[in-house]
């Protein structure tokens, strides 16, 4: 179960703060790096490093995630994702979003293809088994959505207007809505960034894909399980995760930005 809540909450928090750094690109091609640290019920159990370039208004983005601690002596886990997008006036538009997870001995790569800020045609890879209790995914369902890397990424004018928003995600299976509420003001320091944050308040509404009467996304569903602190890249109007607290049925996951920087030439 521990698993499933990095799944639902983990992806976008991972990369959003390369993703952001990425958008003060200009026609030159420029790198950025993230790495975070995820633990689980106080124990470490998984890390992630992401690399971020941005030439014009194509952002490419390559990932890494690795369990670590015990986790990775009992259940093994490894993931790579690639996201292009291109950087509009309106903010982020996925163009294409791949992720191969690897657990154990198993292993399954997903492609979700975008056009125009919706889906185009996703492929998954060896093919999932049709789950009769799954909740249908309806074509509206695919309309106006990110995938899951990006969602986290805001633009707001000031930090005031960071948590009035809703987020509709598509991960390749299921498709949710993040509703966001203020919740304060949060200071944070990493390498690479020292200021101060905003923090929200989240609550995550299943709207399909997910297994109808899942115990899990029900306890998820039953009010704001998650508590996520943005930051503002200096000189931009852009937000991204540095911090976030995630309950689950079985214990918290916290997720904690451990690098935040520009990669030198």
């Amino acid at each position: 179960m521990a698993v499933q809540g990095v799944s639902i909450w983990m992806p976008p928090l991972a990369v959003a703060a390369g993703v952001l750094c990425g958008l003060q690109g200009a026609a030159a091609s420029q790198q950025f790096a993230t790495d975070y640290a995820i633990s689980f019920a106080g124990l470490p159990v998984a890390k992630s490093s992401f690399t971020t370039t941005v030439e014009g208004d194509r952002l490419t983005l390559n990932g890494n995630l690795a369990s670590a601690g015990l986790v990775s002596v009992f259940a093994s886990t490894k993931a790579s994702s690639t996201i292009v997008a291109r950087v509009t006036d309106k903010g982020l538009q996925t163009q294409s979003y791949q992720l191969n997870i690897r657990y154990g001995d198993a292993q399954r790569e997903t492609t979700v293809r975008f056009k125009g800020g919706d889906v185009a045609g996703v492929t998954i890879t060896p093919k999932r088994k049709p789950n009769p209790n799954a909740v249908p995914v309806e074509e509206a369902h695919l309309k106006r959505v990110i995938d899951p890397f990006l969602a986290s990424v805001i633009r707001a004018e000031s930090p005031a207007e960071v948590c009035n928003r809703t987020i509709r995600v598509f991960d390749g299976v299921t498709r949710s809505d993040l509703v966001l509420r203020p919740d304060g003001a949060e200071p944070f320091k990493t390498k690479g960034f020292d200021g101060e944050g905003v923090r929200c308040a989240v609550r995550y509404v299943p709207i399909s894909g997910h297994r109808a009467g899942s115990r899990s996304i029900r306890f998820m569903a039953e009010g704001e399980r998650a508590k996520i602190t943005f930051a503002a890249f200096p000189g931009s109007s852009y937000y991204a995760p540095v911090k976030a607290s995630v309950e689950t049925r079985n214990g918290r996951i916290t997720v904690r930005a451990t690098r935040f920087q520009t990669v030198p030439d």
